[in-house]
């Protein structure tokens, strides 16, 4: 709690309802830790039929593979589970996820 000219503003922390990231409510109604997030789900497009992908899908996919060519702890093996971890992630935006995609194609050897 901090005195503001004079009023009581009441600041809480909060988790951002588009990229996950805590941050310290300004209003009682804050549910986005930036105006760029709120935007970026109002803009982000609705996948209707698309099929349900789990939570970390494609990182698991990813770990397997280089599990099974022995590459998990290599320098190259650490960025594409970095790549994929982008890939999933919902502060991505399309053109950006398109461009890891084609990173993480070129580090996968495919």
């Amino acid at each position: 709690m901090t005195l503001m000219f004079g009023k009581v503003n009441m600041t809480e922390v909060r988790s951002c309802e588009f990229c996950g990231v805590d941050y310290e409510a300004r209003r009682q109604s804050a549910r986005f830790c930036s105006d760029r997030c709120r935007q970026r789900l109002r803009r982000a497009p609705v996948a209707a039929g698309a099929a349900p992908t789990t939570p970390g899908e494609v990182v698991d996919a990813t770990r397997r593979e280089l599990v099974a060519a022995g590459m998990l702890d290599t320098t190259l093996g650490r960025l594409a589970l970095i790549l994929a971890a982008r890939m999933e992630s919902p502060a991505e935006t399309d053109s950006s996820v398109a461009s890891v995609s084609r990173e993480f194609r070129a580090v996968m050897g495919g």
